[in-house]
């Protein structure tokens, strides 16, 4: 087999999930949006001084890439029984002891973001831009992440087979089905809370706040916070802001590509013994095969290595399908309008879409203003379209710092403002 049929083959049990329908943007119908004088002189300063704003947090970027100003810990904890990939991100604070005590500790954080991925569910990728996010929010701000339970690059993580004649041990509904990863992601809240009280003892601090919330998920990750604030209410009294990038809500695209996607969501057993039989194969293949492979579509360095592991994890195609034929066969096709007054009580969301995708449709837009022009879900719902963007933005550098730039300016209107006025805040 030649390398074109090995990456067409690798596109269809892997990457069905994630990639986008490709559309040059040369190809596209560019559109004509005339808008009158004195609606463009009206936005003209507020464009100029964002535009000046994000070059000025841009060039902040490239001084403070190699900065140690944070911690970023990467480490497996058990979470609900299943070793979990999770990545805490805290400020530096330097004991003031000596200029030569070189020991550092974590601050007590009063904002923790909580990131939560989409498939296939690895923290991994999303670390640059989290660690991007706490440094421009300041002190005071932190960051975790967890993966999805089963979903890593290690047996250990991913062999969850092994416990399906022990469920007693390991509960293998935890890896493999929705509501079990949502159960994984409300106990790892609970070890968070833990922890910060646990600092605070530490320190010595008594009583103080507990850390507000951020939540911010990428693609079905924006499907799990929305169903963990409405299931726990005391987490979403503690919450600030929510933050969705592509949320995934229903595949949308070419007939035949739906036929295949459903036809595969209604045979799982069928993808997944494929699935596994290619991850096999590719495991016999060289590092530098693997990686020459994806290389023009994934982009960046970590990401591309974190692949190539799955690739060479066929446990992973095992939890993968489980997981995502679960995610198209049962996800609602609507907008849930009822979560979104639950949530829409405490805080407000902002919302991500972006060009040519296919789970998240943009046509969402329009039915999100539609419910609000009828008062069925609130108006502190805001949603921002970047059409150069692909729902697979994480493995394409270029477009990461787009993304990253929207999440930072919903934080600082709708958490930074809004603390100065507090009765603006929604």
């Amino acid at each position: 087999m030649n390398l074109a049929g090995l990456k067409t083959i690798f596109y269809h049990y892997f990457l069905f999930f994630v990639r986008d329908e490709k559309e040059s943007i040369e190809t596209k119908t560019r559109k004509d949006f005339r808008a009158p004088l004195c609606v463009c002189l009206c936005w003209r300063k507020t464009l100029f001084t964002t535009t000046l704003s994000r070059q000025v947090r841009q060039l902040n970027r490239q001084m403070n890439e190699s900065a140690d100003d944070v911690i970023v810990t990467e480490r497996v904890r058990n979470v609900v029984k299943w070793p979990t990939d999770t990545v805490d991100i805290d400020h530096n604070c330097s004991t003031a002891h000596s200029a030569s005590d070189n020991n550092t500790f974590s601050d007590y954080p009063h904002t923790i973001i909580i990131f939560f991925p989409g498939n296939p569910g690895l923290a991994g990728w999303y670390v640059p831009s989290l660690q991007y996010l706490v440094q421009q929010c300041g002190k005071g701000f932190a960051a975790r992440a967890i993966s999805y339970a089963g979903h890593g690059t290690s047996d250990d993580i991913a062999d969850v087979e092994k416990w399906q004649s022990r469920k007693k041990e390991r509960d293998t509904d935890i890896p493999f089905t929705v509501d079990g990863q949502i159960v994984h992601k409300s106990a790892y809240m609970d070890m968070l809370d833990a922890d910060m009280k646990e600092r605070a003892k530490s320190m010595g601090l008594s009583n103080p706040k507990p850390p507000r919330y951020i939540f911010m998920a990428h693609s079905i990750g924006c499907h799990m916070i929305q169903r963990l604030l409405v299931l726990r209410p005391d987490i979403l009294r503690r919450t600030d802001l929510v933050l969705y990038i592509t949320p995934f809500n229903r595949m949308k695209s070419d007939r035949w590509s739906e036929f295949l996607l459903f036809r595969a969501s209604s045979m799982p057993d069928f993808a997944i013994n494929h699935a596994q039989g290619l991850m096999r194969l590719l495991s016999s293949f060289p590092v530098h095969v693997l990686d020459t492979l994806i290389k023009g579509d994934i982009k960046c360095d970590k990401g591309r290595k974190i692949t190539v592991d799955l690739l060479q994890q066929p446990h992973f195609g095992r939890n993968f399908f489980e997981l995502g034929t679960e995610e198209v066969r049962d996800l609602p096709e609507i907008i849930d309008a009822c979560a979104f007054r639950v949530i829409g009580k405490h805080c407000p969301t902002c919302i991500l879409y972006v060009g040519n995708d296919k789970w998240a449709r943009e046509f969402h837009i329009s039915d999100i203003k539609e419910l609000q022009a009828r008062g069925v879900i609130p108006k502190n719902i805001h949603t921002t379209h970047l059409p150069q963007l692909v729902h697979d933005y994480i493995v394409r550098p270029e477009m990461v710092t787009h993304v990253d730039e929207f999440c930072l300016d919903a934080i600082q209107e709708h958490v930074l403002q809004a603390r100065k006025q507090p009765q603006s805040r929604l």
